[in-house]
């Protein structure tokens, strides 16, 4: 009869401290992605600081180290003033400190949800796309708001319930968008809205980026 200590009583194989890193790595490398090379350059490190942003900075950074009591952020202003670079910037450090994290463009992730309508490979469908985006790690969002005509409401639809998922459920959630909460609720919808620009529960948290546009100099 095995005894305690019997390698006979234990099937589960024993990972070394480097196994166990090395599988984390594997997975953070599957779950970890920014999809646009173009934004690789962008981390708080090639950060300028810039008269209208300390705000923003302050809390991605505390967002991204985990010393957040907010589990959404939403940084809002005019384009090109550097949203996206700080969104890019919590993704970069979190994957540092071997955290799940995501960068997605709002365009590119309904696209990415419609295309499981007439795939033809063995890649995820729709739901267990739904599930990834709503419940692993924290997702940045980039870009809400982008483009002139209103979504189509299976798109609002989709991205309620990931919106939904994530607030209901404190899971790190970064946006960045160009609308206020009125003309959000009117492009998209108002459960969208609510859920981003709740300042009365802590679990939100909205950052006016005040900077000009990186670009153009101008302030709109």
């Amino acid at each position: 009869m095995p005894t305690q200590g019997d390698p006979a009583r234990s099937k589960a194989p024993i990972l070394c401290a480097c196994q166990e890193e090395g599988d984390l790595d594997r997975r953070l490398s599957r779950f970890n992605h920014l999809l646009i090379p173009e934004l690789a350059h962008m981390s708080f490190d090639t950060w300028k600081p810039t008269p209208g942003t300390e705000a923003a900075v302050k809390e991605a950074l505390a967002l991204a180290r985990g010393e957040a009591k907010f589990s959404t952020l939403v940084l809002f202003g005019q384009y090109g003033n550097g949203k996206t670079h700080l969104l890019v910037s919590i993704v970069q450090e979190m994957t540092r400190l071997k955290r799940f994290a995501r960068y997605r463009y709002v365009p590119a992730l309904l696209q990415e949800l419609r295309s499981t309508f007439d795939r033809q490979d063995s890649g995820p469908d729709l739901a267990s796309l739904q599930e990834s985006y709503g419940s692993h790690g924290l997702l940045g969002l980039d870009d809400l708001g982008a483009g002139k005509e209103r979504p189509s409401p299976w798109s609002i639809e989709q991205l309620e319930i990931i919106v939904n998922e994530r607030y209901e459920n404190g899971r790190g959630l970064v946006v960045t968008t160009n609308l206020g909460v009125r003309e959000l609720a009117e492009k998209w919808s108002p459960r969208i809205a609510e859920r981003l620009f709740d300042r009365r529960t802590g679990k939100a948290k909205q950052v006016v980026m005040e900077a000009p546009s990186y670009r153009t100099g101008e302030t709109w």
